[in-house]
């Protein structure tokens, strides 16, 4: 599956680029990076059909809490 394939790649180019960067004495909280991928969703678009956003928290401190989705009910 396309979108499974590039989540594992997309996290390899963020980590890579981190590491590149800490070996510079860098250091980042996060990171978000733009992925430009699939088709283009007619001639001359700047939109792709798979393009997205990834976010990438580095610094587990910068994470305050977390929620757990409740159950669904009937309304």
């Amino acid at each position: 599956m396309l979108i499974s394939k590039s989540v594992d790649l997309d996290c390899a180019v963020i980590r890579y680029a981190v590491a590149l960067a800490q070996a510079e004495g860098i250091k980042f909280d996060s990171v978000r990076a733009v992925f430009w991928e699939g088709e283009a969703l007619y001639p001359g678009a700047g939109f792709r059909t798979h393009n997205h956003i990834q976010l990438s928290i580095i610094n587990p401190n910068c994470i305050k809490g977390i929620f757990l989705p409740r159950e669904k009910v009937d309304f």
